[in-house]
């Protein structure tokens, strides 16, 4: 079946021209469907294939067929209170597999296709985000021969647990956020995530077992409370008795600031506020009472202002998105200050943020000579983690480049050629981890390349259409080209890629 397909591809009269002869070279593969055709396929790995550099040898990938996984997802019986409006079941394919995730029907039955494989699956009422836990269960294979059965993923029984947030001067807490983990595994959520209510209450239901109970605040700081662990709590408590989680009696006080441009003018832009939180002790020194983080967006003319415990703080301030012309993007701003313990309020906080540094991009052809037309992909490795797409330029000082203003920071940048006449890429894309410091050239050159026919097709060699394919280097994992198979009529499948040699 396999030399028919060839056959028919080459008598189709495909309007690509690979190169004559060129060096063979191997490439790692990977699928990608777009969600058109997800009831008989699904993305995935496709392994290691091989050209041979000769303009006739069609690269083949076969995409692996589906089963269909069935499991009844059965709740607890004694829930107390209403059943959750949803429940989620997320697949994970343990980093060779999209994750996949699915809204169990009325009845509670989850069907879908999946890849053959092993996964780790969860159960979770509410999307991990209401008062219901969630159940991991691990591993799960699915095969062929098994894709008829229906598993049982029941939910275990549930107790209702009932308490309260409050200072240890017996202050309730209202909108504090309660989040539980397993003790024996710290890092894994359990689902559960509650808002204390007026007078400090929250309720949940949990099976029975030992929890580390996790308190804080919003993000935003507007519930100034340390974060709060307790440990190895077994719930629920005996005979219904109310959990009484206490905080520590934290002072605040109001800090107000702006941000501005180095020449002092305001801005709007982002706050991160990291800090140690300082008590009081018995003999009246200071002692360190945790870290405290909050996040926020200024007022459009830069101002903001935030109630804070006594502490020591870092203010990160991050600029908006912008066009990134130049002088126009600023940088990232810092400032340290401390809310100390015998003033009423920290005025005039200004957060500085400084023009960015100007970079200029250029992009080479193989031969050397400026590459017009080309995307420049540029992704920032640490926050904001801001990314910029960008055409380099065709006349004068700019001409195969792009010059604007970066964060100082490690970026990603992707040189993406531009297609021929038809739309099809001649050159593989180039990729660099580039550290931004100062003023700087980039320069980034694309290798010459070399183009081959490939066919994408299902378990029965019938032709997929629609399907994006990537290439990447067999050892490094560098991404070479990203090219989708046709859609219609005899060319359905095919695709045309690009190597570096």
């Amino acid at each position: 079946m396999r030399a028919a397909l060839a056959l028919a591809v080459l008598l189709l009269g495909c309007d690509v021209e690979p190169t004559a002869s060129a060096p063979p070279r191997g490439m790692r593969v990977a699928l990608h469907d777009p969600g058109a055709n997800q009831t008989q396929t699904r993305s995935q790995p496709a392994g290691a294939h091989t050209w041979s550099g000769q303009s006739d040898d069609i690269v083949y990938v076969q995409m692996t067929a589906p089963v269909q996984a069935t499991a009844q997802v059965t709740p607890a019986a004694n829930l107390a209170g209403d059943l959750p409006d949803e429940i989620l079941v997320f697949l994970d394919g343990a980093g060779e597999l999209g994750d996949l995730g699915r809204r169990v029907d009325s009845s509670g039955e989850f069907a879908e296709a999946v890849l053959p494989s092993t996964f780790d699956v969860l159960i979770a009422p509410d999307g991990l985000l209401g008062r219901y836990p969630a159940r991991l269960v691990t591993p799960v294979t699915f095969t062929p021969d098994g894709a008829g059965d229906v598993l049982d993923w029941d939910l275990p029984p549930l107790e209702f647990v009932a308490g309260t947030v409050e200072t240890r001067s017996g202050v309730p807490v209202e909108g504090a956020i309660v989040t539980l983990y397993r003790s024996e595994e710290p890092r894994l959520p359990v689902g559960v995530t509650v808002v204390t209510e007026s007078e400090g209450a929250f309720g949940f239901e949990v099976p029975e077992g030992r929890y580390d109970l996790v308190v804080s605040g919003p993000s935003d700081g507007s519930v100034p409370i340390p974060t709060v662990r307790t440990r190895n709590q077994a719930l629920p408590l005996f005979q219904g008795v109310e959990l009484l989680i206490e905080i520590p009696d934290v002072p605040v006080r109001p800090v107000r600031g702006q941000l501005v441009r180095g020449s002092g003018d305001p801005v709007a832009g982002r706050i991160r506020l990291d800090g140690v939180l300082r008590d009081l002790g018995a003999g009246g020194s200071p002692i360190p009472m945790g870290r405290y983080r909050v996040e926020f967006e200024s007022e459009s003319d830069g101002s903001w202002e935030i109630d804070l415990p006594i502490g020591d703080y870092t203010a990160t301030a991050f600029p908006r998105y912008s066009s990134q012309a130049i002088g126009q993007t600023l940088s990232t701003g810092n400032k340290s200050f401390e809310v100390p313990f015998g003033v009423e309020s920290v005025e005039d906080l200004n957060v500085v943020l400084p023009d960015a540094t100007t970079v200029r991009i250029e992009a080479l052809n193989p031969g050397g000579s400026p590459m017009v037309g080309a995307r420049v992909v540029i992704r920032m490795t640490s926050a904001p983690r801001y990314t910029w797409s960008q055409i380099t330029g065709a006349e004068g000082s700019v001409r195969g480049a792009w010059i604007g203003g970066l964060i100082p920071d490690v970026y990603d940048i992707t040189l993406i050629p531009p297609p021929d006449e038809d739309g099809n890429p001649e050159l593989a894309r180039v990729q660099a981890r580039v550290e931004i410091l100062d003023e700087q050239v980039v320069t980034l050159q694309a290798e010459r390349s070399d183009t081959f026919q490939g066919l994408v097709f299902g378990t029965g060699e019938e032709p997929l259409g629609d399907i994006r394919v990537e290439l990447r280097h067999p050892d490094t994992g560098e991404l070479h080209d990203v090219a989708t198979t046709r859609i219609a009529g005899d060319f359905r499948g095919l695709f045309q890629g690009v190597l570096p040699r």
